[in-house]
């Protein structure tokens, strides 16, 4: 929903050599930016944080863990909806 903060947690198994997560957006390698933060929890967790949903977040998220082994990756899609939408849509929520 738009306005709310918004993570996406991908576990992975762990591998050895422990694996670097890459996260992607719309097939465009992301960073920490404004908006937005990435963060490892321990060896086999990637999480996207987003700090304030906003119609520039929607789109394919991917995550990509690689090491000298091999890569696998995770994906979703954010769909951004406005709060007001969706009170419409749902009546009884309000």
């Amino acid at each position: 929903m738009m306005g709310i903060k918004t993570k996406c947690d991908i576990l992975f198994s762990i591998g050895y050599p422990i694996p670097i997560h890459h996260w992607f957006k719309n097939d465009v390698p992301l960073t920490t930016g404004e908006g937005f933060k990435i963060i490892s929890i321990g060896d086999n967790i990637s999480r996207l944080i987003i700090t304030k949903m906003t119609d520039c977040f929607e789109g394919e998220f991917k995550v990509k863990a690689v090491n000298d082994i091999g890569e696998c990756d995770s994906s979703c899609k954010i769909s951004v909806v406005k709060r007001n939408q969706m009170l419409k849509d749902n009546p009884t929520k309000q």
